[in-house]
C-alpha cells in the first residue's frame, strides 16, 4: 500500500514540475536595466519608439516605449561597449543624454559610468523626464534609397521601384520612382522600414526586399527575370499573332481572287434599240 503511495506521489510531482511555467533566458540574463524616456522636438512624449541596446556580438536587448515615452531595457552586464538606437517610423534621434553618436551610423554609444546608477534595482537612468526635455528627442527626418535595375549588366529603362513600409502607421504611404536610360533610381521618402519592390514590361516583377532607410543613403542593386510568356497551341503570343495574320492575309487575297474571276468572266449584254416600236425591239447579244 506504501509503495502503491509513494508512487502516485512521485507521478502527481512529476505532472506539477511539467506543468509549471519554463523562465525566459530574458528573465535569467537581464542583470540589469537601462531606463530613460523619448519625446519629440514638441515635448510629447512618443509611444511606439522600438529601443535597441547592441554590443559588439549583436543585439543584447530592445524595448518599446509605452503613452509615457517610457523605455526599460534589460542587459546583462554593464561593463564593455554598447550602443543604444531610437527607431519609429519618419523620425531619427536629434540627441540623448550620457551618449555619443556614433560615426556613420544612427547608433549613440552608451556611457554609464555618467547615467545615474540604483545598486539596488540595478537600473541606469539614462534620462531625465520630458517635462525638462532632459530625455532622449526624436525629430521628423527623410532619407535615400538609390541603385540600379538591370537584366543581366544590361540597364533596364522605365521601370518602376515602389517602396512600401513594413508598418503602415498614421501618414505612412508608397512612395516609387522609374529609372532612366542608365537604370538608376533615387527615392526620397522619411526614414524607416521598407519593402522595395521592381516591376518593369515584359519582366517578373521582383520579390520583395527589406530596407532600413536613415540618415544614410541605402543602395539597392536589383536584377530582374524575364518573364515566362504564355503560349497557345505551342506558340507564344507574338508568334500566335503572327499566325492568325499570315492566315487572314491568305484568306482575303483567296476572297479577291474569287471575286476578279467572277468580274471578268462571260456574261451577256442587252442593248435595247429605242429607234423600233417596242415589239420590234433588237437586242444585240
Amino acid at each position: 500500500m506504501r509503495a502503491k503511495f509513494l508512487l502516485v506521489s512521485i507521478a502527481v510531482s512529476l505532472l506539477v514540475l511539467t506543468m509549471l511555467p519554463a523562465t525566459s533566458d530574458a528573465d535569467t540574463t537581464a542583470n540589469y536595466y537601462i531606463e530613460g524616456y523619448v519625446a519629440d522636438i514638441g515635448k510629447v512624449p512618443m509611444d511606439g519608439v522600438t529601443v535597441y541596446v547592441t554590443d559588439s556580438q549583436g543585439l543584447l536587448s530592445e524595448s518599446i516605449t509605452d503613452e509615457t515615452g517610457f523605455f526599460s531595457v534589460g542587459i546583462a552586464s554593464n561593463t564593455g561597449f554598447m550602443t543604444i538606437s531610437f527607431t519609429i517610423y519618419g523620425y531619427t534621434v536629434i540627441t540623448c543624454p550620457n551618449t555619443s553618436f556614433q560615426q556613420g551610423t544612427d547608433s549613440l554609444v552608451l556611457n554609464l559610468s555618467k547615467a545615474a546608477y540604483n545598486p539596488t534595482t540595478h537600473v541606469y537612468t539614462l534620462t531625465g523626464s520630458v517635462a525638462d526635455m532632459q530625455c532622449a528627442i526624436m525629430g521628423p527626418s527623410n532619407g535615400i534609397v538609390n541603385g540600379q535595375i538591370t537584366f543581366g549588366t544590361t540597364p533596364i529603362k522605365g521601370a518602376t521601384v515602389t517602396l512600401t513600409p513594413a508598418e503602415h502607421v498614421q501618414g505612412s504611404r508608397d512612395y516609387s520612382a522609374s529609372t532612366g536610360a542608365d537604370g538608376e533610381y533615387e527615392i526620397l521618402c522619411p526614414t524607416g522600414s521598407y519593402a522595395l519592390t521592381v516591376s518593369s514590361q515584359g519582366f517578373d516583377q521582383s520579390d520583395p526586399i527589406l530596407v532600413k532607410v536613415s540618415g544614410i543613403p541605402s543602395t539597392v542593386n536589383v536584377t530582374m527575370v524575364k518573364s515566362e510568356l504564355k503560349k497557345y497551341l505551342g506558340l507564344d503570343v507574338a508568334h500566335l499573332l503572327m499566325l492568325v495574320g499570315v492566315i487572314v492575309g491568305i484568306l482575303l487575297a483567296i476572297a479577291a481572287w474569287f471575286l476578279s474571276r467572277r468580274m471578268n468572266g462571260p456574261h451577256g449584254l442587252e442593248i435595247i434599240d429605242d429607234s423600233v416600236a417596242e415589239d420590234d425591239d433588237v437586242r444585240y447579244p
